[in-house]
């Protein structure tokens, strides 16, 4: 489901789990929904607004105002999660967004102001993030808030984007805006996901299509800021009727109403022996009937077929890497990312982890340097 790389990513934050002590936490919740209509292009502000946008339209219900501020992008996974990410300073938070509602819950901590991130066909989250004016491209682990830099961004000045967007055949765009406040424009990139090199579609003067970007099943790029329309994608000029939106919008993502989106997916982390653990599954976009079937370590849990699945208690034989599969009477088959669980025996919570090891080493050297002080006196 994930690339090696992600795998990666993810297999690293287990050992920082043990540095950090990090602790189970309850699987996300969300407002969930079943509804079959077609969300289309979701859109979040920054400000905190959720709302779809219809091309030749503009806004449209479902529209709500109380999601998390400074939301500055949104990108659909190839397993149908919605995800949303805000910027503050250099700190920021993934989100799962139910694209039929606008429903949300947290999800991992990520330490970087992204500004815009899309997955690439083969599922890897690229994510364009912004330090002291610097812009880089690297890989987020949606899972763990997990980075792999690829580096800055270079060969266009300057070298900036904002939104990005993958094309069905893989090539990465990205948008920025040209001097937002006196005479806007938008220019549009392809971005090498190798070294991170810009190329220069094209520029269109006078408008506000440049805060995020989204390409729509036919293959039709979409730009949005304070205006929504239809781009170009081999001249980045806008295409028929530049609509005002808003004042602020940041993240734009195409969901098609075809397919089964979880809004709700099991987390993996520590949780000791003897105590009780729930994992659930959350989905919207489903038609009729559902079935639900948990795995551990991809073998079929006996009895485990339901939405939540509990262990009371857990013990050692619980460890290991559980996900879900969702079936409807649609007879789609979609299966939840995996997560993994570490069962520790009772009072033996790693509490230094890693540190604790820092700490050792720095005293065994201050231990010995005091040692040899002796010696030579």
């Amino acid at each position: 489901m994930f690339s090696k790389q992600s795998q990666g990513l993810r297999n690293g934050h287990v050992v920082l789990a043990i540095a950090l002590a990090v602790v189970f936490t309850c699987p996300w919740a969300s407002a969930g929904g079943s509804a079959k209509a077609d969300p289309g292009f979701c859109a979040v502000d920054y400000s905190g607004i959720f709302s779809h946008m219809v091309p030749g339209v503009g806004e449209a219900d479902p529209r709500r105002t109380d999601l998390p501020e400074k939301l500055t992008a949104l990108a659909l996974s190839p397993d149908g999660i919605l995800y949303g990410v805000t910027a503050d300073g250099s700190e920021g938070q993934l989100y799962i967004i139910d694209p039929f509602t606008g429903g949300y819950e947290a999800g991992a901590s990520v330490s970087l102001s992204v500004l815009g991130m899309a997955f690439s066909p083969s599922g890897d989250l690229y994510a364009v993030s912004e330090s002291l004016g610097t812009y880089t491209l690297g890989i987020l682990d949606p899972l763990t808030g997990g980075h792999t830099t690829i580096g800055p961004l270079n060969g266009v000045d300057p070298p900036r984007v904002q939104g990005l967007a993958f094309s069905s055949s893989g090539v990465l765009y990205g948008v920025y805006p040209y001097d937002w406040v006196v005479d806007a424009g938008t220019y549009l990139h392809t971005i090498d996901t190798d070294d991170a090199e810009l190329h220069t579609v094209g520029y269109a003067a006078a408008n506000h299509l440049c805060h995020s970007i989204a390409f729509a099943p036919d293959g039709r790029l979409y730009g949005l800021g304070r205006q929504f329309a239809e781009l170009n994608p081999y001249s980045g000029q806008p295409i028929g009727s530049v609509l005002w939106v808003g004042d602020n919008y940041r993240g734009l993502e195409y969901v098609p109403g075809s397919g089964v989106f979880f809004t709700k997916v099991p987390r993996g982390g520590w949780v000791e022996e003897g105590a009780s653990l729930t994992l659930e599954v959350g989905v919207a976009g489903t038609y009729g009937n559902l079935g639900y079937q948990w795995f551990l370590d991809e073998v079929a849990i006996a009895d485990a077929t339901l939405p939540e699945y509990t262990m009371d208690p857990v013990t050692p034989d619980d460890e290991g890497w559980y996900s879900c599969q969702v079936t409807d009477e649609a007879k789609a088959v979609h299966e939840t990312p995996s997560a993994l669980v570490q069962v520790f025996p009772p009072g033996s919570l790693p509490v230094m982890g890693l540190v604790g090891l820092c700490i050792v080493a720095v005293a065994c050297m201050v231990a010995g340097a005091l040692i040899i002080l002796r010696r030579e006196t």
